[in-house]
């Protein structure tokens, strides 16, 4: 029996301050929920200025994170775009920084976003990957050194003189870097609105990009681009358009019938990525994630008990 696909669940806090009681006091508000994990948004927290670390704040970070039980994962910077050639070095020193802060306050993996670019001819969205490739391999080999995993998160893009990958495509750029520590974060939300978006069939897709998954962002959506600009996130809601972070069931991702059909690799959070307005629905959310990663290592169980008796 191999090792569970998802060992852990966790809740993100999705946005920080930079009053750092802030950090603790969402801690403190998550400590009840019963979750393993927590994803630390380090992006808005104020901890690097410049492509420093502040390591008097990472000290007050470190320890507001060592006096709680929980398991950290960090999200990393939001504008992360590796394949933009003006800035990539800037990149590149911003990140290293994000996977120091990372491994000091003892979490495993830290959330990098994949590249999105103008829409361009396939030589040059050919460069864009080589280009991006080139950087992960490169900070994936920090990572390594730290003893923490890159895991790069899929996106979409909602206006067509936009690119970013397809899950599909970005399995294929995560294989050709082949370190084992820079793996990718399903959002099945984000995949949802490209596959929508770029007319693909979501579940192949998906299935494509799950053996190079290592970290998941769990929240609900109906994968409908934003083609009806709200004048309020609540009208955003009522039209179900864009990214929303919802708790589950409120959307119409289809959960039951693809979790069963995804070969995730081992040692995956499923880390639930739902705004702080609905953390009041908590509870059934909660319970459905843990549903969910019973069903992801279930299926995983059988896998391999098929792979062995043939």
């Amino acid at each position: 029996m191999g090792e569970p696909t998802v060992t852990g669940i966790g809740m993100s806090i999705m946005g920080g301050s930079p009053n750092l009681d802030d950090l603790a006091r969402k801690l403190d508000e998550i400590a009840p929920m019963d979750v393993d994990a927590v994803e630390l948004s380090v992006f808005d927290d104020d901890v690097i200025v410049g492509g420093r670390i502040l390591q008097d704040r990472l000290k007050r970070y470190r320890q507001i994170c060592e006096a709680r039980p929980f398991r950290y994962t960090v999200h990393g910077p939001l504008r992360s775009n590796l394949m933009d050639p003006e800035h990539v070095d800037l990149h590149k020193q911003v990140c290293g920084a994000f996977l120091e802060v990372t491994a000091a306050v003892g979490a495993e993996v830290e959330v990098h976003h994949t590249g999105i670019m103008p829409s361009g001819p396939a030589w040059l969205v050919e460069e864009y990957h080589a280009r991006e490739a080139a950087a992960l391999a490169e900070l994936g080999e920090k990572a390594k050194s730290l003893g923490i995993r890159i895991a790069v998160e899929c996106l979409f893009a909602e206006k067509g003189e936009n690119y970013t990958a397809t899950p599909s495509r970005l399995a294929e750029e995560i294989n050709a870097v082949g370190n084992d520590h820079v793996v990718a974060t399903l959002d099945f939300s984000h995949a949802y609105i490209q596959c929508n978006y770029r007319g693909l069939d979501y579940l192949e897709e998906i299935k494509q990009f799950a053996p190079v998954v290592g970290h998941l962002h769990i929240h609900d959506s109906f994968g409908r681009p934003t083609t009806l600009p709200p004048t309020a996130f609540g009208e955003a809601v009522a039209y179900g358009q864009g990214d929303l972070h919802m708790p589950l069931g409120w959307g119409d991702l289809p959960w039951d019938r693809i979790l069963p059909e995804l070969p995730f690799g081992p040692h995956s959070i499923a880390m639930l990525e739902i705004r702080h307005r609905w953390w009041s629905e908590i509870d059934h959310t909660l319970s459905e994630v843990r549903r969910f990663r019973d069903i992801i290592n279930t299926a995983a169980e059988r896998r391999a008990e098929f792979s062995q008796a043939a």
